[in-house]
């Protein structure tokens, strides 16, 4: 190995066609389709790296979610059609394996996340507030358009500049009133406080400017407090609730059967306008609907990336463990597979990159000891 095969380790390469296309149609498709984009990337992206070992046990606790969740809802749920949603735990865990089998660089990696947020930027910017419609194209929905804005917020400003990622700031909060998501304001700051900073009094300036600007808006467009909060509030009770009336259980009859059951403890105010389909949060959507097992291997899958990203020190990677994490306790991400399928693709490319570049800087290491 020479010095030029080191140095070659950064080189931004053009994107192979099945990682340029596969992921738009995964997001961008139906959440039924979704899954032949999954099917599709193992099978042009392949699946050829062997797992290192400590994403391996993550990636079998991953496994075990989907095994006790399918095992649940086919011995005690009457849908038959659940047994086949509970795979999506299966599916979470290849996209995570196929995107560390990628070998994508950094640089490939950000303008994926580039081309993904820009679309769904300009499909609210162009469909939504001008009322056109695309045929064949269907986006996650306002609160998981956010989701995944946020989540890839941490690429899309990894290395750059202060100017930039000051921008991006902004364009979560332009992007949170378009599409009228709190997600976005909410999770702002959070996002606003891991940037790597150098605090100069124009930095200053420019910090405070940006903070005052974020509470008016919270302040004066009137999106908390609202009707809708007080209904999560309510479903978060309710969810509660249930999950203590059945005891938390290590399997459950499936996630009809949990919608039932909140649907009917939820007050009249909320059940007379509509019907709840889910707990706004991914916890209590596991645990009711697939038991405390599953959820408690989904939730160790997480932890076990996050410890992966504290040991190799990649700041972007464990930023985007925490901030998923938190998204998950007001949103039910996993809701619409198709965003967790995109969320597992980037972290397993973020970690399949990471192990690369560890494996070139001991490389390095041992051709300059020779």
């Amino acid at each position: 190995m020479t010095v030029a095969d080191i140095t070659m380790v950064d080189r931004p390469n053009r994107l192979r066609p099945q990682f340029f296309v596969l992921p738009l149609l995964m997001v961008f498709t139906s959440p039924a389709l979704s899954v032949l984009t999954v099917l599709a990337l193992v099978a042009l992206g392949g699946v050829y790296t062997r797992i290192q070992k400590r994403l391996f046990w993550p990636l079998l606790f991953i496994l075990a979610a989907f095994l006790l969740a399918f095992l649940g809802v086919l011995f005690y749920s009457p849908y038959p059609a659940e047994r086949v949603e509970s795979s999506k735990f299966l599916f979470m865990a290849l996209t995570f394996w196929v995107g560390f089998s990628s070998g994508l660089q950094n640089a490939q990696i950000h303008r994926l996340a580039m081309i993904i947020s820009g679309t769904i930027l300009g499909w609210y910017l162009f469909s939504v507030s001008l009322g056109v419609d695309i045929p064949f194209f269907y986006p996650p929905d306002f609160n998981n358009s956010a989701v995944l804005i946020v989540f890839l917020a941490f690429l899309l400003t990894e290395g750059r500049g202060f100017v930039f990622r000051m921008a991006i700031i902004g364009l979560l909060v332009v992007f949170s009133d378009l599409a009228q998501s709190r997600i976005v304001l909410l999770f702002a700051p959070a996002f606003f406080v891991s940037q790597p900073v150098s605090f100069s009094v124009v930095r200053v300036v420019g910090i405070s400017i940006c903070i005052l600007a974020g509470i008016y808006l919270m302040a004066s467009a009137g999106k908390f407090g609202s009707f809708s909060d007080l209904v999560r509030i309510e479903i978060y009770t309710a969810g509660l609730t249930v999950i203590v009336q059945n005891g938390f259980q290590v399997f459950t009859s499936g996630p009809q059967n949990f919608v039932d059951a909140l649907n009917a403890i939820l007050p009249p105010f909320i059940t007379n306008r509509f019907y709840v389909e889910h707990a706004h949060n991914a916890f209590l959507d596991i645990i009711g609907s697939y038991g405390i097992g599953t959820a408690t291997c989904f939730i160790v899958f997480f932890l076990g990336i996050l410890r992966f990203s504290i040991i190799k020190k990649n700041d972007t990677l464990r930023n985007q463990i925490i901030i998923i994490l938190l998204l998950m306790m007001v949103e039910t991400v996993i809701s619409d597979s198709r965003v967790m399928f995109a969320v597992l693709l980037f972290l397993g490319m973020q970690a399949g990159h990471t192990v690369d570049k560890s494996k070139q800087t001991k490389s390095a290491q041992l051709f300059v000891s020779r």
